[in-house]
């Protein structure tokens, strides 16, 4: 079914288009507050009473701050700020889905230094690539973030410019309740550079999720407007516009980083590159009162001291009450920030503290706050900045179309193998879908025409034809829907078959005669061809050398594939596989635990695989020294056998900055040479190690292959009936379709799984002996009319003393043979069904031992 794009989605789509995808404006709220972007609001207009504002006449007073507002005030503390407020725009790395010319975000920043330095927000340009910044008169500059600090929500950014205009900073002081001010910035869209809004300062010393104190303000604060000024009548910035509060009901509640908080930082990049903040080591825990904003003298406590800090080496300890830093006294997490920021690493402080000894006071020596590095980013490309600047036509090389592509014209999704790509006007009047899909047959007219009309679902068909015209033809239906209407064209080419679908989703758009001549124009254009030799043809094949990148973004590493292989690994797996499970490639990362190295880890992977597979089934070689991604690394190669089919292994083990990694290839023996080696050679080159693309909040990872030990036995117990077992710890309990039915279909199971087989009992009250057997007996005589491949054998014998029917299945299928096990027996009332399955290739002495192991070790009820 070729799904067509209804009109809410594409809506939605059309927005993000148009407001130049502000993402980096992201929610430093996940429910409610939100940095200036982070929402969408429902209206960007000027907001204040300005007439009243410019109509009320009165001068300044003696001191320079006004008291009303003269005519034209406002107007005139714009044209004075307005040169100082720049946009700034760039690309967001590591997007997901195809990058294209609308995949932008964008912001805003204030210039302070004449020749080139800009402040903004640091979410603004975290992770933003080719970085261009346009000035109030229109100039183009590229530009690159050259300081950051996350804690205060600043960054400063550069451009090569002389003669700028630096913005003014109002005195702390001078700052009211009250008092009028303006907020010039980008909202929503780019094309809305240097776009205000009024309001007043609603509040001071505001603490919402930021680690200093915030101004409140009811000037509008929208998407984009992040980084902008918030300046005074006098044009005086009073702060750097960072979040808003966006939520339903909730209107005018934006905030800004204060301008002493801004000096602060600013003063610490000029100084030491980074702001310096001094260290405790210790977490303070505030009030309930605190924490619900009521007013309160309720000490904060200190909740954890981490082990040779300051705090420590004060003796400071979990437990006492935070009363005092010098001479001042902090009730919550940000008034004890606020006090901070009057001291440097390696200065001293006293604090003053309630102790269960009675208060007292600690010098504390501080030490530094690790802060976080500065994300790296391309500088703007300038007049390049679109990246696809002088392409007037989109196709497929793979697939082998081509057609118009319109300056409007966005790619916004792709599928896995790029057989589906699907375009949007950026005004939101029409999508376009085209599929290809291998063509297993040829089509005359009417087969064509049924193929198409097979595509589409619950619409009204308007027109329906064959059509031969500009040199080709195709199947052509017109149709409705309460979404809109449908032009949608079947191409039947030589390898694959093109479905092209139009959607235009207003009644007026569609049947206005200018705009459907546009759409049909644009359907026209399409091909079944692609001129390699066309500089103005964009290739959209996501896998032009037949290989497709794939990245692990919280993990920062990247690797390429076949373009045809799918990801099968679980959530926190990086596994592709080819579509008949014979070849794939995985990666894996885990911490590198002290005093390990690379060389210890392939020998425990040696150990580990002779562990699993017997003998007749492993073949291993020598390792080898290599390099991958750029790192020395050790290969080891393994030869492994399932059932009558070989499988080659490579294994490559390497470490960087403390986590290591094991890349693994895998695929056929008889695989050609020539082909098994471009393979490997390929997805090996194409790993790469982007630490620096790496989440931040990443930690300890454990290897869980080093934490068991294959010698260890926990002690299982079924509470319910009574019996008990010692297992391997290796063995995990799990779920094993089918096997329940093997007899006992009611019974109370557990099964345990390890590689390459299980061991599973099943029990049940009162299920009859006989019965039980009987129904096993009966299934097994079903599944060999059934003309499947095992051979059943089955005994009488004791077992735990009491008599036991054995059945013995031998499972002789050429890809992975394997021999079940099964007693059925009786004991105190209870019917169990005790089972254990074994592939060949693991048919080693340890598992046959570990299994031996673990039927002597069942115990039953009473005993």
């Amino acid at each position: 079914m070729i799904r067509k794009i209804h009109r809410m989605a594409a809506a939605a789509l059309a927005v993000g288009l148009l407001q130049g995808a502000w993402s980096a404006t992201a929610a430093a709220s996940a429910q409610t507050a939100h940095q200036a972007g982070g929402s969408v609001p429902a209206a960007y207009t000027t907001t204040g009473p300005v007439s009243a504002y410019i109509s009320a006449a009165t001068t300044a007073n003696g001191d320079g701050r006004y008291t009303d507002y003269a005519i034209g005030a406002i107007p005139q503390a714009i044209s004075q700020t307005s040169p100082s407020v720049v946009a700034i725009i760039g690309r967001q790395a590591g997007s997901s889905g195809p990058a294209g010319r609308f995949d932008l975000t964008h912001g805003t920043g204030v210039i302070v230094e004449s020749g080139g330095t800009i402040i903004t927000n640091a979410h603004v340009v975290k992770n933003m690539d080719q970085i261009v910044v346009v000035t109030f008169d229109g100039k183009q500059y590229n530009g690159k973030t050259t300081h950051f600090d996350e804690e205060s929500d600043l960054a400063l950014v550069h451009i090569d410019a002389a003669g700028l205009k630096e913005a003014a900073f109002a005195a702390k002081a001078d700052i009211q309740v009250g008092e009028t001010v303006i907020a010039i910035g980008t909202p929503i869209s780019f094309s809305l550079r240097n776009s205000v809004t009024v309001g007043v300062i609603s509040g001071l010393d505001r603490s919402v999720n930021s680690t200093y104190r915030l101004l409140q303000t009811d000037a509008a604060i929208n998407p984009g407007n992040s980084g902008g000024a918030l300046v005074n009548l006098k044009g005086e910035v009073v702060g750097i516009n960072t979040l808003k509060y966006a939520d339903y009901g909730v209107d005018n509640l934006g905030f800004a980083i204060p301008a002493d908080t801004v000096q602060y930082v600013l003063q610490h990049f000029r100084d030491y590159g980074r702001v310096k903040r001094p260290a405790t080591g210790m977490e303070l825990e505030e009030s309930w009162a605190a924490l619900v904003g009521i007013p309160t003298e309720e000490p904060m406590t200190v909740s954890f001291v981490e082990p040779d800090s300051p705090a420590a080496k004060a003796g400071i300890k979990p437990g006492d009450k935070f009363l005092k830093l010098g001479d001042h006294p902090a009730a919550n997490l940000v008034e004890f920030n606020e006090l901070l920021k009057n001291y440097l690493p390696g200065e001293s402080a006293e604090f003053t503290l309630q102790t269960a000894g009675g208060t007292v006071k600690r010098t504390v020596v501080f030490g530094e706050l690790a802060g976080a590095a500065l994300p790296g980013g391309k500088a703007g490309s300038g007049g390049a900045f679109d990246s696809d600047q002088g392409k007037t036509r989109i196709g497929d090389s793979r697939f082998g179309w081509s057609m118009k592509y319109p300056s409007g014209l966005e790619l916004y999704h792709q599928s896995e193998t790029g057989g589906s790509v699907s375009l949007a006007d950026a005004r939101g009047e029409y999508s376009l879908r085209i599929t290809a899909e291998e063509k297993e047959h040829e089509y005359s007219k009417s087969g064509l025409l049924k193929a198409l009309a097979s595509q589409e679902e619950d619409v009204t068909i308007l027109e329906r034809q064959y059509v031969t015209a500009g040199g080709q033809s195709y199947a052509r239906i017109i149709s409705r829907d309460s979404y809109g209407y449908y032009e949608s064209r079947a191409y039947s080419g030589e390898d694959y078959i093109c479905y092209v679908v139009m959607s235009i989703y207003e009644e007026k758009n569609y049947k206005n005669t200018i705009k459907r001549s546009g759409y049909t124009d644009l359907l026209d254009s399409f091909r079944l061809s692609f001129d390699k030799q066309d500089a103005a043809l964009k290739d959209v094949a996501v896998n032009q050398d037949g290989y497709r990148k794939h990245a692990h973004e919280d993990y920062g590493y990247s690797l390429s594939v076949p373009a045809g292989w799918s990801s099968t690994g679980m959530a926190d797996e990086f596994k592709y596989e080819d579509d008949s499970y014979t070849s794939y490639a995985q990666v894996e990362m885990t911490t590198l635990a002290e005093g390990d190295t690379v060389e210890k880890w392939v020998r425990r992977t040696e150990e580990r695989y002779a562990y699993r597979y017997a003998p007749a089934y492993l073949e291993t070689g020598k390792t080898e020294s290599v390099v991958v991604a750029g790192r020395p690394a050790s290969l080891w190669t393994a030869q492994i056998r399932q059932g009558e089919e070989w499988s080659t292994l490579l294994l490559f083990f390497l470490e960087k900055e403390g986590y290591k990694y094991r890349l693994t290839i895998s695929h056929p023996r008889d695989l050609p040479s020539a082909d098994a080696e471009d393979l490997v050679e390929r997805i090996t080159r194409s790993f790469e190690l982007g630490l620096s693309a790496r989440n931040d909040a990443l930690g300890l990872i454990e290897d869980e292959e080093d934490l068991v030990d294959y010698t260890s036995k926990i002690k299982f117990t079924n509470k319910k009936l009574g019996y008990s077992a010692e297992i391997p710890e290796y063995w995990e309990p799990g779920a094993f379709p089918g096997v329940s039915q093997l007899g006992i279909p009611d019974g109370d199971q557990q099964i345990f799984l390890f590689p390459g087989g299980f061991f599973n009992i099943t029990a049940a009250r009162d299920e009859a002996y006989g019965q039980a057997v009987k129904q096993v007996d009966q299934l097994y005589k079903k599944v060999q009319e059934s003309g499947s491949e095992l051979v059943v054998d089955k005994e009488e014998e004791e077992m735990f003393g009491v008599d036991a029917t054995k059945f013995t299945v031998e499972n002789n299928s050429k890809t992975a043979p394997s021999r079940l096990t099964q007693y059925i027996f009786s004991k105190q009332d209870i019917t169990y069904l005790v089972s254990w399955n074994l592939e060949e290739s693991a048919r080693t002495e340890q598992h046959l031992a570990d299994l031996e192991q673990a039927v002597s070790s069942l115990r039953f009820k009473g005993e």
